[in-house]
């Protein structure tokens, strides 16, 4: 069996890997709608990542909001706060990819204006249950990020897929990070994504920071006492 899966570019799991069966992660993400039969290891970590910054002064904020999955988990996890979740998202899909997001591989998929498109209404009915900390800003990102310019946060999820979207997420969120808050880039580490992960090293080596590389593809900064200048 292992055989035939890597011959065929899947992975097989470790069946003793515990985060498969965690109780706490299974109850919440049973909750989300179109959840039934779907746990993903990128949701698990995001979840994680979440719970942390509970006692982190601040706010949640997303760049790219698709269906709101990974909003749920940031949302659930952060239940019982006073955190407010702000999305940002075009709802008409992405932006045309530039120079930066080339993909080099031959095999791997290149994105186009308009792809990931979903209504608004589609994620706005699938957090209906935190609708009281729920903020959708709609346009092409920079365009709103003013609109939250005085807000301070603890966790920013960004999952644009291309340079320019994730560049300017950075650019704005990174300053109004508070110590110990996170970035997580949800397409680092996918060859589709070559800009996405551009712009993460470009602001961690501007920040003297480094990108922790998880196995999902996922890049996360944490901000440290040495960045409060910005």
């Amino acid at each position: 069996m292992q055989g035939i899966a890597v011959r065929w570019g899947f992975r097989l799991y470790n069946k003793n890997l515990s985060w498969l069966t965690d109780p706490e992660f299974l109850s919440e993400w049973s909750k989300f709608p179109g959840a039934v039969g779907s746990i993903h290891e990128r949701r698990f970590n995001l979840f994680n990542l979440s719970k942390i910054v509970r006692d982190i002064p601040g706010d949640l904020a997303e760049c790219g909001v698709y269906h709101g999955a990974g909003s749920y988990l940031m949302l659930s996890a952060t239940e019982g706060t006073d955190k407010t979740y702000y999305g940002f998202d075009s709802f008409e899909g992405l932006s045309a990819p530039k120079q930066q997001d080339v993909v080099g591989s031959e095999v791997a998929f290149r994105w186009e204006k308009n792809d990931l498109k979903v209504e608004e209404d589609i994620p706005r009915q699938n957090l209906v249950r935190f609708s009281s900390r729920v903020v959708f800003y709609k346009g092409w990102i920079p365009e709103r990020f003013n609109e939250v310019s005085g807000r301070v946060f603890s966790m920013v999820h960004i999952d644009v897929d291309l340079y320019e979207p994730t560049r300017d997420a950075l650019e704005f969120f990174f300053p109004r990070l508070s110590v110990g808050g996170v970035v997580v880039c949800d397409d680092y580490g996918f060859e589709t994504c070559p800009g996405a992960r551009k712009a993460m090293d470009e602001i961690a080596e501007r920040h003297s920071l480094s990108v922790v590389h998880l196995t999902t593809g996922q890049g996360i900064i944490i901000k440290r006492a040495s960045n409060v200048a910005g």
